[in-house]
């Protein structure tokens, strides 16, 4: 059986990796609520809070 320092080390990605995922769920997400009438206003402010973290880091 496998122990979990083993798992971690197989499953890491690199830096470059992450951050292409990261975009491509942002992508696929951002397309997916175009097409949505009205977001719950929950969503709405995790989004919004979101877009101001991305403005402050840069990305």
């Amino acid at each position: 059986m496998h122990d979990m320092h083993d798992i971690e080390s197989r499953s890491s990605i690199d830096a470059a990796t992450s951050r292409a995922v990261r975009d491509g769920i942002g992508e696929r997400l951002r397309d997916t609520l175009r097409h949505q009438p009205a977001l719950p206003s929950q969503l709405r402010d995790l989004l919004e809070s979101l877009k101001k973290q991305e403005y402050r880091t840069g990305r």
